[in-house]
């Protein structure tokens, strides 16, 4: 055993002193041959790439891939077949080292098996007549036959590949990046490991960069068909800003090829995936917020010589808060999807894009929300289509509601709403709205008059700018039943800060009414407090105080006091806290009354 040590020392050691010998030999010559070595590799790139080359020196290395020689150019610049039209560099590196396998130069063979580029820059450019500067490199490499280096090795290195006629601009930056190749008759199997930073995605410049500033890591293995000329990969892993994704695809390299990928991500926190986006999908975006993490299939394809990609992207999310500042939904259950090609007819754009939410189940306030079709289509102009509905305790509408004048007490309400138009600029003629609302067993206390009504039930419908009272029943504890029906015109303008006013036209009914429990309860001083305008439905008060309500009013008996009367008919206005009685006329007695009147509000008295 110590013989067979010994002689495997003298083995190495005599191997060791072989290679330094050898280097040391190589060292002479390429130092003695250094301007000839440097015209040569000069000249062979310049043939390969037909273009101007310049080498500013060469060198042998012993160590810059150890235990393997290298040969090292350093500061070599490639100026493109078409420098002198686009006075864009094709290729500049700091350096290049290219490996000598050792065994095969110990038999006196030189094999190259690894390519290293550090601090250099691919440039291919296409300007907006179609001329590109790769092109008559191409032709000359289709006539050749090279086979890929057994290993690639790049470090701080950008890739860029702009398209002026196209608006493409692709641009990577190479942080590191290892391949190894395993060749066959028919395809190649890469090997990758890779660090890169993307600093812009561009299908299109008007739209924006997808993946800007985001960087993407992964060790994973690359299928290159030769016959075929299909480059494919089987569900590798790949992190995007450390957040991991599973991709699928393929890229068909023939002329007018097309690319597929589908890419797969769980946990996702909603803001980064607003970051992979481009800039128009993020402004539609940018005012939501989802607090919980999302999953994300997507599928991505379209042709590589250019233009738009069609996506498609369904996300799911659990258990999460979604909305923006005016309205929020908590606990919510969402699906949804994003296409940039509704219309298949049409190209990939912003204008034939859309964002739909299939199914979203969650509170608003306490409130149970479900819907399964609301859609957001065209993110130039964005409009929203699409609706909800709920069953609900009726005593869940006081914070949102968030009114001084009425407070309620219990009931049921089933509430159906549908919304098409604008997200923003919101005007009668650009707007459809569809709603219905019905109130069960319903108990409401109204502040001003300090009574509690019963036993409300209404049918109240929603149409566009005008919302009708089909029906509404209520009840007081004293006795007193109130039968209603009306019609809101312009009730938009009921919004605070919009132009007109809403009008109100109201119809009711009585069998009987006690005055007395209505005028003993109204306030000769009621003081006025703002209350928090956060919620949009904050504002009920706005239409009470200062809209147009025009009441008709009739009821068969009523009484006041000790008076008793019958067959009350009477017009009430109530305009901005004043009230007007027209024509008031009932029976008392065998006499009639006739009485107008004005009652004017004035230091809130």
């Amino acid at each position: 055993m110590k013989r067979f040590l010994k002689w495997l020392l003298y083995g190495v050691s005599s191997i060791m002193i072989l290679i330094l010998l050898l280097f040391f030999v190589a060292s002479i010559y390429v130092q003695q041959n250094k301007k000839k070595l440097i015209e040569d590799a000069r000249k062979s790139i310049e043939v390969k790439y037909n273009s101007l080359v310049s080498i500013n020196d060469i060198q042998l290395s012993l160590f810059e891939q150890f235990p393997n020689l290298s040969i090292q150019l350093k500061d070599v610049d490639v100026k493109g077949p078409k420098y002198n039209l686009h006075h864009q560099k094709l290729f500049l590196a700091k350096s290049i080292s290219i490996r000598i396998k050792t065994w095969p130069l110990i038999l006196g063979q030189i094999v190259f098996n690894k390519t290293k580029l550090t601090n250099g820059q691919l440039f291919i450019y296409t300007d907006k007549d179609g001329k590109r500067n790769i092109d008559e490199v191409k032709a000359k490499q289709n006539k050749s036959s090279n086979s890929f280096p057994e290993k690639i090795e790049l470090n701080n290195f950008t890739i860029r590949i702009k398209d002026d006629q196209k608006l493409k601009d692709f641009n990577f930056l190479i942080h590191s990046l290892n391949i190894k190749t395993n060749e066959t008759k028919s395809k190649i199997l890469f090997n990758v490991k890779n660090k890169i930073a993307v600093k812009a995605l561009i299908f299109n410049h008007q739209k924006g960069s997808f993946l800007r500033d985001q960087l993407l890591e992964g060790d994973y293995i690359v299928d290159y068909n030769k016959i075929e000329k299909i480059i494919s990969v089987n569900k590798i892993d790949i992190t995007i800003s450390k957040i991991p994704f599973e991709i699928t695809g393929q890229f068909d390299l023939k002329k007018n090829g097309l690319f597929y990928l589908n890419i797969i991500t769980n946990n996702i926190p909603f803001q980064s995936a607003k970051s992979i986006l481009t800039n128009n999908i993020n402004r539609v975006l940018k005012e939501i917020t989802i607090t919980k993490p999302l999953n994300i299939n997507a599928i991505i394809k379209g042709p590589l010589s250019g233009g738009e990609p069609t996506v498609i992207a369904n996300w799911q999310v659990t258990n999460t808060n979604i909305g923006n500042s005016q309205i929020q939904f908590t606990s919510a259950n969402i699906a949804g999807t994003f296409n940039n090609q509704v219309n298949k007819n049409l190209a990939p754009h912003d204008t034939n894009s859309s964002i739909n939410l299939s199914k979203l189940i969650g509170n608003w306030h306490q409130i149970p929300i479900e819907t399964n079709n609301i859609q957001i289509s065209n993110l130039t102009n964005p409009l929203l289509k699409g609706g909800f509905k709920t069953e609900f305790n009726l005593a869940a509408l006081n914070p949102p509601l968030n009114t001084e004048n009425i407070v309620i007490k219990k009931g049921y309400g089933k509430f159906n709403i549908y919304f098409e138009g604008p997200l923003t600029n919101i005007t009668e003629n650009n707007t459809r709205l569809k709603g219905s609302l019905e109130i069960n067993n319903g108990e409401i206390f109204i502040k001003p008059i300090k009574k509690i009504i019963t036993n409300t039930f209404a049918d109240i419908l929603i149409n566009n700018n005008t919302v009708e009272i089909k029906k509404l029943t209520t009840k007081t504890k004293e006795g007193s039943q109130l039968n209603i029906t009306g019609i809101s015109t312009n009730s938009l303008a009921a919004i605070p800060n919009s132009p007109g006013k809403a009008n109100i036209i109201l119809n009711i009914s009585s069998p009987f009414l006690d005055l007395n429990n209505f005028s003993s309860s109204i306030q000769q001083d009621v003081p006025r407090f703002k209350k928090s305008g956060k919620n949009t439905f904050s504002r009920i008060d706005h239409i009470l105080e200062n809209e147009t309500i025009h009441i008709n009013l009739t009821a068969k008996s009523i009484k006041w006091q000790k008076l008793i009367a019958n067959n009350l008919k009477s017009t009430i206005e109530l305009n901005t806290g004043n009230w007007q009685l027209k024509n008031l006329e009932m029976n008392l007695g065998k006499g009639t009354i006739v009485l107008s009147t004005k009652m004017i509000t004035t230091n809130n008295r």
